[in-house]
């Protein structure tokens, strides 16, 4: 009993989604006679089809926006390519995470962003490192861009504390090390956030 019952709700929800998707929800094929003149503002309604307003036009001097979604690019002062400042927590996290696994996207590209200073020395090498640490929005995770200031500043006189809250902004580049690839954002110099 209990089966049949299950049988006949399962056919009655089939039936019901089947009948939501019978409606022709294609496309109307466009020739390009119907393309809107340059500056014409045009909508697609709940059906697909395209329709034109032309009552609503966009004046020559309105700039359209290349791409939504990249305010960052080319803002916060000038020669600044990515301003990580005026991104949410989660969007900086997600952005330092496209740097590492596309660094090449971001070559020779002027970078700014905030986070917490950690300094680094390697007794095997001697050498020091310097990095900008991020934390994700719930705080679990973290990731950094390493940073080499320019000649102005001398280390450690002219260097954050450990765990003071800075703002870099340097050329981005990336150096290999062994077997493995960083990067750094070179000639940068910093200010406390």
């Amino acid at each position: 009993m209990k089966n049949r019952w299950f049988l006949s709700v399962l056919v009655s929800i089939m039936l019901m989604l089947a009948g939501c998707g019978s409606e022709n929800k294609s496309l109307p094929q466009d020739s390009g006679q119907n393309k809107p003149e340059s500056g014409e503002i045009t909508s697609e309604s709940a059906n697909g089809v395209v329709e034109e307003n032309d009552d609503l036009t966009l004046p020559s001097s309105t700039p359209v926006p290349e791409e939504s979604g990249t305010d960052y690019l080319k803002e916060g002062g000038e020669g600044v390519d990515v301003d990580l400042t005026l991104l949410s927590s989660t969007m900086v996290f997600s952005e330092v995470y496209n740097m590492m696994v596309s660094p090449e996207d971001y070559m020779g590209k002027i970078i700014r962003m905030e986070g917490q200073y950690v300094p680094y020395h390697d007794d095997k090498t001697g050498k020091d490192y310097f990095a900008c640490i991020i934390q994700d929005a719930t705080a679990c995770c973290s990731q950094g861009i390493e940073f080499d200031l320019t000649k102005d500043y001398s280390y450690p006189k002219d260097y954050p504390k450990e765990g003071d809250d800075i703002c870099v902004t340097g050329r981005f580049n990336t150096y290999k090390e062994g077997d493995s690839i960083y990067s750094v954002l070179e000639n940068a110099t910093y200010s406390p956030a």
